[in-house]
């Protein structure tokens, strides 16, 4: 199997559409609680720093999701470009 149908394969699969399922119901249920606590701190800097944390999971966990959607469509991209002719003019190759 060629990456391309492995990460199809795995975007249609059972398990991983429970996966995003779970990733999503547990930051949209429990976002406002990481945040509520963050911004509970008495001191700024360390709510500031408790509410830095909360959004860089948040961006780590929605990166990893995305990942197999992007590659996918770099994968695309790159094959598309490799089917294309090459063109020449006077000035070379376009």
């Amino acid at each position: 199997m060629s990456e391309h149908e492995d990460l199809e394969n795995l975007l249609k699969s059972p398990g991983w559409l429970r996966l995003g399922e779970y990733v999503r119901q547990t930051w949209g249920d429990q976002l406002s609680q990481y945040v509520t606590q963050a911004t509970g701190d008495a001191d700024d800097t360390m709510a500031l720093n408790k509410l830095r944390q909360v959004v860089a999971a948040k961006n780590a966990v929605e990166r990893l999701l995305a990942w197999p959607a992007e590659r996918l469509r770099h994968l695309g991209d790159t094959v598309a470009r490799e089917r294309q002719p090459e063109t020449f003019s006077r000035r070379g190759g376009l």
